[in-house]
């Protein structure tokens, strides 16, 4: 049975495992070890609280993952909590629906924040643009986009700023 999960600290070594062993990808597991510190335990933006991502799991087995990284974004001079989209990989076999339960997962999970996500990959741009991801950039394959789950209150502080900004020439 294929069940989407939270990725924990504990999956570390069986996710290198499954990224470092996935079709056409050359890193070995040593780089994906590192690229977790990296995102996760010295991310001065990450704390326990929140999400590393998802897994797809069968049986146990790690057979799909997509990863989310916090970071610190400055809108109108506030400190603001978002979120990078970071290796949707899945196995072949459990491409489509399980695959998609982990976008849908992100998406649920940054609902009060703003993401962003980088592929250089045709198809899952499709996808992207299907469930109202938005290109801000494309260059040369490498695609970024985004998507506001809640604007308003990015939205709302935006413009306060900027109507401050022409009564007083700064924010």
């Amino acid at each position: 049975m294929v069940k989407t999960l939270p990725a924990v600290k504990k999956d570390y070594n069986a996710l290198a495992d499954f990224l470092s062993g996935i079709e056409n990808n050359l890193s070995s597991r040593e780089p994906w070890l590192n690229r977790f510190s990296f995102w996760w335990d010295n991310n001065p933006a990450f704390n326990e609280n929140l999400k590393r991502g998802w897994v797809l799991k069968d049986n146990g087995k790690i057979v799909g993952f997509l990863g989310i990284i916090a970071t610190y974004f400055q809108l109108a001079k506030e400190k603001k909590l978002i979120f990078n989209g970071t290796t949707w990989v899945v196995a072949e076999k459990y491409r489509g629906q399980p695959s998609l339960d982990l976008m849908l997962a992100f998406i649920d999970y940054t609902k009060e924040s703003m993401l962003f996500d980088i592929t250089s990959t045709g198809y899952v741009s499709e996808i992207k643009e299907k469930l109202g991801f938005k290109k801000i950039y494309s260059k040369e394959g490498i695609r970024v986009y985004y998507l506001i789950i809640d604007p308003q209150d990015i939205l709302q502080n935006f413009f306060s700023c900027y109507w401050f900004f022409l009564v007083n020439g700064f924010c």
